[in-house]
């Protein structure tokens, strides 16, 4: 399966008293999850812009995603073609996909991000590197919960008969006469995609004791 985050952050009410205001989120991925791709965006008014990637950068390094800004001013100009106000909001979006690590049940699997942005005025930054000084917030997280489906398959004339290398194909009615149908791209029993097409669900097998875990 495919999850989404989505970081949202308005800016600091002296922020358009920096020439050049730099800005970093820190993700940072629970084991489950696997980093797929970042979209940027500004929210100006009632309106989203996009943001291209000379505007911002993206690092990944064990499971720690950091999306940098060098100058938010820029940014902002450069999306929406405006200079900078106090009520433009900045916006990540980070797809990731479920891998075989993905912890199971209502422990859940946690993500947590924090936010780094200029907070000294007089500084000498001038647009590239890292400010001497650095503000952050406190870490906010989500959890995301996965669950396992345990399958046996019997044969019809007999229950206590487990079938084994049975195939069969998982999903659900869409309340409307059509199905989504699971689909295991990596073939290691994690459900990383739904299609609706009957033709292209994946087709699962069960072992020797008729069994099989999703």
């Amino acid at each position: 399966d495919t999850v989404y985050f989505r970081l949202t952050a308005s800016l600091h009410a002296y922020a358009k008293d920096y020439s050049k205001y730099y800005f970093r989120f820190d993700d940072t991925l629970p084991a489950g999850l696997t980093y797929k791709s970042v979209a940027l965006s500004v929210q100006s008014g009632t309106t989203t812009y996009p943001v291209s990637t000379p505007y911002y950068s993206v690092s990944e390094s064990d499971n720690v995603l950091s999306v940098t800004v060098q100058d938010i001013h820029s940014m902002i100009n450069a999306a929406t073609g405006s200079p900078t106000t106090l009520s433009d909001k900045i916006i990540v979006e980070i797809e990731t996909t479920v891998n075989e690590t993905v912890t199971i049940g209502k422990d859940g699997n946690i993500n947590t991000a924090k936010l780094y942005f200029s907070n000294d005025p007089n500084s000498d930054y001038s647009g590239t590197g890292t400010p001497t000084s650095l503000g952050h917030t406190k870490v906010a997280q989500a959890a995301v919960y996965s669950y396992q489906i345990n399958v046996t398959k019997v044969d019809a004339a007999d229950a206590n008969t487990k079938l084994e290398d049975a195939e069969f194909i998982v999903g659900y009615n869409n309340g409307d006469n059509t199905y989504t149908w699971y689909v295991d791209e990596n073939k290691n029993g994690v459900v990383d995609g739904t299609t609706n097409s009957e033709e292209n669900a994946t087709r699962f097998i069960s072992d020797e004791n008729g069994q099989l875990m999703i």
